[in-house]
């Protein structure tokens, strides 16, 4: 049966209806009882949906909904229709076999009524309208002019419209006319069966009156016979809806980027589960990647940090995953190997809804450009001074021991005594008004739950009056799982007078805006004084670094450039008239009067309310210098891309977006492969036929994504006319939107990159090919700088060194440690070579590998030179031999192993040359030959050879014929000794070959049988010797049957007849006599026969047939049924098989045995059984008796001829029978034995082969 059979077998035997699908439910097979229920509807490639009595129902099916849909198993119930067409309800059970491939199995639903299938179907209807974002469903029914509608269609047909049918008249009224016309022309003009959704655009008039613009997705489920549609079910959805909020949605990623871009941000997500994120912006470049996104591990930015800053902010980011934020500034390693200053600040993405906490966060990254240490201290020394004029006390909670402890001026405040103070948790909470006291405790569980709190109170004072303080901090330490440990922070006296506040509050948002904006600084100014407070860099940049306090405004507009100083002040006019909170932005340069030159700054500025102490305004400054730059360096590179695309005649193209038409400039029509005079219009389909199939999906993608607000970025081939590939690099994105922001517009280049793809192609292979080197045994490439002495080196030999990937500049020091002791000086001599500018190696030396030592080979030379032709850079490479090292050394002791079995072994072995020249000899063949090896070597094989075996060589074709044939075996030959005597060998060679096939050398081995030829030669005499006894023999034998029994059958004769005339007549003895006479001659003639079949049993050939044992036995029992009668024999015979052998001599075999059997008994009746069992090599047969039996240790003289053990008188015969029957046996290559003991019987066993020669080839 075949696999195919199998299955169907298998298949059909599942319970239930089964069927396979695709992931779009087409139906793949289906088995017996599936074919039995829905035969009338269920074939191979048509939709499962189809068998949905409603064909909404299949359309909202759970199995079809996309969030379901991919699960691996599902279940639901369903109204099908059956093989009679009626509705059957059942549940369907559905699981995903193998990818692609899904298992339904359909059984009755006895227990749901059809009505409450139906209710569960319009439920499913309603959920499957909510979950697509659509208005709702409806099915409209022609013939009844009625309408049912579900979901918030309601707003069309007013509260209560689902609960009963709407009349079509209605239903239809809420169409736009228009719409209607075209939609009825739309379903009459579209045949299509009911699996088949239609969709078109309508307006829908709502209860208020106002039209909103609806998409129909609909199914004709019923056609009169004209193709008229008498029923038909569908879905609704808003387009307006869905327009407006992606309208809202792209301006917001739009305000969102314009920000981004405008601070030069960097952007970052991280997933908390994974522990990897992304990051993209500016920051890649000082992490050696480009700006796109990036996907980075936290191992990556971690081993970038400075180590001061590394366990801090490692902490804290971590700690992110717990609630609150993060923000930290921290210095990071660029490619270049310098620090630079950044901030990141970010937070946990908002939950989905569940109780289940986010663990993705995400952030922002910010360069502080000219953010230096000294600074950070000035502005720790700033905060410091107003904490310490501010009376803030720091505090900490432990969450184990409920302690809190408190730090002065706190202590102070409230009257405490000491520097510090740890008090219980319950004496701090009694000292706390009663009315403040839950606040406090839900301050601390936010702490506990958010990471972080703020919270006022008031405190009772040593003296009992009550003074406010103002607490703030948060989560210091917490356990591997996020349960908090201790919290800290600061809290002051807040009782003091409202100035100080204000100032202190100023001052820190000042501060917290300078900081986090990576600005030159901040600044205040006092327009009633005249004067301006600069803070920050800022004050260095105008020459304020050695100054403090306000300074006059005219002294800082004396630094701002003269064609700037006019729209700074409108600027601030502007700011003055303006609300308070209403910020300005303005451009200007400014004098840095430490280089003497202009730099262009940012300022933001808005003006304060009444509470600011003295400052009418306020604001920042940042540093957009290098932003300007970029612009001046854009505005220059777009002018020379202009002329690039025009003297390079780089293609252009523009799409209409609404009508799909491309246009093509005259070079990228060229690009593209168009024919002369083509007038470069195309549409997108005709562009997508032009490009190579396998790239399509490439191109339809950076489409897509290009019309999301994606820049288009993408490379795919194109037919070069030659029956190659061209490849085009097609870059662009949308250049008009409408008013609603959809996209109008695009434009893009088109560049003939085929050159170089194909180097980057060819740099890929042949970076595989150095990967694959690597991993071959390739330890490393190096470089060496001959003017500098720096080294550069790739490969596994920096994990020998105890470095990193990427940690690849070295010393020459750095070897030293890794380098054998007994190989440095030839290591060091190849250094200088390499450094003189010469080529070294191959060397090989020793590295060592942890607590091994590894071999390796090294080469190098020359890779560079300057203009005078002197190398300043050489280069090579380090493999690995250490395996090859292994494997020589061990070939080297078994080549010795080999060559001493070569030299000792009992055997003459020679090896030869291709053209016959002796390269080696055992020690065997010298001392067998008496030659000495130095005689021998060198010399032609065949000189040692008798003048008669070398022509007899030379006639089998001598070396050539030997070589061709790949060896030789057994051939006979005489070689001459030292002495000069002749000795007899017999010879076998191979040849052996190289890689190539080529010989390389000839390998015999000879053996000395001088003596086995001279046994042979006295074999055949005797041999001979016996050939003629036996010819004699067979003519004595001959002589024996004629000459003897003639006299015998005369004695025998007239003994008879003197017996018969004289009986009576003459005495007693003589008549005893004459008995005598007549018996020993008849014992004579039985003798002789008895001898000559003994004779012939074993000269005369087999003559092998098929013969029927148990046939055989019927016809002996019939010749000796006299005797088995006089013996009273009870006689078994089991089923005996057919044999292969000689039938005459089974035959007396077989007669003999049972002969014996019978004649051998203890008294008047004897049991005789014979049967037979198969072995593995034969028949086993067995003869056994309950007769006389005999003395064991007579076992093997039984079978000698002429040997009996009873007397004649007591029982007859030659003692020639078993003797007979060893011979049979043997000659079938059988064996006979007995088993007996006096007086319990015997047991003659014999074995007969399965099968044998059929030309009698075991004839004696």
């Amino acid at each position: 049966m075949t696999s195919a059979h199998m299955f169907e077998h298998a298949f059909n035997a599942l319970p239930g209806a089964c069927a396979l699908l695709d992931d779009e439910g087409r139906i793949i097979a289906v088995n017996a009882r599936f074919k039995a229920g829905f035969s009338e509807h269920a074939r191979p490639g048509t939709s499962l949906a189809q068998l949905y009595c409603d064909p909404l129902d299949g359309l909202t099916a759970k199995w079809k909904r996309p969030r379901s849909a991919s699960s691996d198993q599902l279940s639901d119930t369903a109204l099908l229709r059956g093989h009679d067409g009626e509705p059957v309800a059942v549940r369907l059970h559905l699981r995903r076999t193998e990818p692609g491939v899904r298992l339904v199995t359909i059984e009755p639903a006895m227990d749901l009524s059809q009505r409450d299938l139906q209710m569960r179907a319009a439920r499913k209807r309603v959920a499957m309208a909510f979950e697509e974002h659509s208005e709702g469903a409806y099915s409209a029914d022609f013939r009844s002019r009625q309408v049912v509608v579900s979901g918030l269609l309601e707003r069309f047909v007013g509260p209560g419209g689902a609960d009963a049918p709407v009349r079509l008249a209605r239903w239809l009224s809420l169409f736009h006319p228009a719409d209607l016309a075209r939609a009825r022309g739309v379903l009459r003009g579209n045949p299509s069966g009911a699996d088949t959704v239609i969709s078109f655009f309508c307006r829908m008039r709502t209860r208020e009156g106002g039209w909103v613009p609806m998409r129909h997705d609909v199914r004709v489920v019923e056609r009169d016979e004209a193709g008229n549609p008498l029923r038909i079910t569908g879905l609704v959805h808003d387009v307006a809806a869905d327009d407006r909020a992606e309208a809202l949605a792209g301006i917001e990623r739009s305000k969102t980027q314009l920000i981004v871009n405008a601070l030069a941000l960097s952007t970052w997500t991280f997933d908390f589960e994974t522990i990897n994120g992304t990051i993209s912006g500016p920051v890649n470049l000082a992490l050696g990647a480009s700006p796109d996104p990036q996907v980075i591990g936290e191992t990556v930015v971690r081993s970038r940090l400075h180590p001061d800053d590394s366990e801090r902010v490692y902490a804290a980011f971590m700690g992110l995953q717990f609630g609150g934020r993060f923000d930290e500034t921290f210095r990071l390693r660029a490619e270049s190997g310098h620090w630079i200053w950044f901030r990141s600040w970010g937070e946990l993405e908002p939950s989905a809804g569940d109780e289940r906490r986010s663990l993705k966060a995400f952030g922002f990254w910010h360069e502080l450009r000219h953010h230096r240490d000294d600074i950070v201290e000035a502005l720790d020394s700033d905060l410091a001074d107003v904490l310490d004029r501010a009376g803030l006390g720091s505090w900490s909670y432990d969450y184990v021991a409920r302690e809190v402890t408190l730090t002065s001026p706190a202590l102070t405040a409230i009257g405490l005594p000491g520097e510090q103070l740890t008090l219980p948790a319950d004496e701090f909470k009694a000292r706390i008004h009663r009315e403040d006291q839950p606040r406090v405790r839900d301050a601390l569980l936010a702490i506990a739950n958010v990471g972080n709190t703020h919270v006022e109170f008031r405190v009772r004072t040593e003296g009992g009056h009550w003074i406010w303080l103002s607490l703030r901090g948060g989560i210091s330490a917490q356990t591997s799982s996020g349960e908090p440990l201790r919290a800290s922070g600061v809290f002051a006296e807040t009782t003091v007078r409202k100035e100080h506040e204000r100032r202190l509050v100023d001052s820190e948002r000042l501060l917290s805006l300078a900081v986090s904006a990576a600005t030159l600084g901040a600044w205040e100014v006092d327009y009633k004084a005249g004067e301006i407070m600069p803070r920050g860099e800022i004050r260095a940049i105008i020459g304020l670094e050695n100054e403090t306090g306000w300074i006059p405004i005219s002294r800082w507009r004396a630094c701002v450039h003269p064609s700037d100083r006019e729209a700074l002040e409108q600027t601030a006019r502007d700011i003055m008239g303006s609300a308070p909170g209403e910020s300005r932005t303005i451009e200007y340069r400014i004098q840095d009067a430490r280089s003497g030159e202009y730099i262009w700054v940012e300022g933001r500025a808005s003006r304060l309310g009444p509470e600011s102490h003295r400052a009418d305004c306020a604001g920042i400054i940042l540093d957009i210098t290098d932003r300007k730059a970029l612009e001046q360096d854009l505005a220059h590179s777009e002018e020379r891309l202009a002329r690039a695309l025009e003297s390079a005649h780089q293609g252009t193209w523009r799409l209409k977006i609404e009508t799909e038409q491309v246009e093509l400039s005259e070079f990228a029509r060229l690009i593209m492969g168009l024919p002369a005079g083509h007038d470069g219009k195309l549409n997108l389909d005709e562009w997508r036929d032009l490009i190579c199939r396998e790239d399509r999906h490439l191109c339809e993608a950076g489409v897509s994504a290009m019309l999301a607000g994606e820049p288009l970025n993408t490379v795919y081939r194109v037919a070069d006319g030659q029956g190659g590939w061209r490849w085009i690099e097609d870059r662009g994105g949308v250049s008009a939107y409408g008013e609603r922001g959809e996209p109008l517009e695009a434009i893009g280049t088109l560049v003939d990159i085929t050159s170089r793809r194909v180097l980057e192609l060819e740099l890929e292979e042949r970076e595989q090919r150095l990967n694959e080197s690597m991993d071959a045994g390739l330890s490393a490439i190096w470089s060496i700088d001959l003017k500098t002495g720096a080294q550069s080196v790739r490969g596994r030999l920096l994990e020998w060194m105890g470095r990193k990937i990427g940690e690849d500049t070295l010393e020459a020091a750095d070897w030293q440690p890794i380098i054998h002791p007994d190989d440095s000086r030839l290591a060091r001599k190849a250094l200088a070579e390499i450094m003189a500018g010469r080529a070294a190696g191959p060397i090989d030396y020793r590295l060592r590998d942890g607590e091994n030592w590894r071999w390796v080979r090294s080469k190098g030379q020359p890779t560079a030179w300057d203009e005078t032709g002197k190398p300043i850079r050489s280069g090579g490479v380090v493999i690995d031999i250490t395996a090859e090292r292994q494997f020589a050394e061990a070939l080297d002791i078994e080549r010795d192993r080999l060559r001493q079995i070569y030299t000792t072994t009992p055997v003459m072995l020679a090896s030869t040359d291709p053209d016959g020249i002796l390269l080696g000899v055992s020690d065997y063949w010298l001392s067998t030959t008496g030659y000495e090896r130095d005689a021998v070597i060198g010399q032609p094989y065949n000189d040692f050879l008798t003048p008669a075996s070398q022509a007899a060589l030379e006639r089998l074709g001598g070396m050539k014929a030997l070589i061709a044939a790949g060896g030789m075996e057994d051939v006979y030959a005489q070689l001459r000794k030292a002495d000069g005597s002749i000795i007899d060998i017999i010879s076998s060679a191979t040849v052996e070959r190289s890689p190539y096939g080529s010989p390389v050398a000839v390998h015999g081995i000879s053996i000395d049988v001088t003596e086995k030829l001279a046994q042979d030669r006295e074999l055949k005499r005797y041999a001979a010797e016996l050939e003629r006894t036996n010819r004699e023999l067979d003519r004595f034998a001959a002589v024996a049957s004629h000459d003897l029994q003639e006299p015998l059958r005369k004695i025998s004769a007239f003994a008879s007849l003197i017996k018969r005339r004289h009986q009576g007549t003459l005495d007693t003895e003589t008549d005893r006599s004459l008995e005598f006479l007549v018996d020993a001659a008849g014992r004579m003639r039985r003798l002789i026969d008895d001898l000559l079949s003994y004779s012939r049993a074993s000269k005369r050939p087999l003559a092998v047939n098929a013969v029927d044992m148990d046939a055989m036995m019927k016809d002996i029992l019939a010749e000796l049924e006299l005797m088995a009668d006089d013996a009273a024999a009870n006689i078994e015979i089991s089923s005996l098989p057919v044999v292969d052998g000689d039938p005459t001599l089974l035959r007396l075999l077989m007669q003999n045995l049972f002969s014996n059997a019978l004649k051998y008994r203890k008294g008047e009746g004897v049991s005789v059984s014979i049967s037979a069992a198969r072995e593995k090599n034969g028949w086993k047969f067995t003869v056994a008796d309950d007769g006389i039996g005999f003395d064991p240790r007579f076992s093997e003289k039984v079978f000698a001829p002429f040997q009996r053990l009873h007397g004649r008188e007591e029982y007859e015969g030659t003692g020639i029978g078993l003797a007979i029957c060893q011979q049979a046996v043997e000659r079938h290559g059988g064996q006979i034995w007995v088993e007996t003991a006096p007086g319990e019987g015997s047991r003659f066993h014999f074995t007969l082969p399965l099968t044998l020669p059929a030309d009698g080839s075991r004839a004696a």
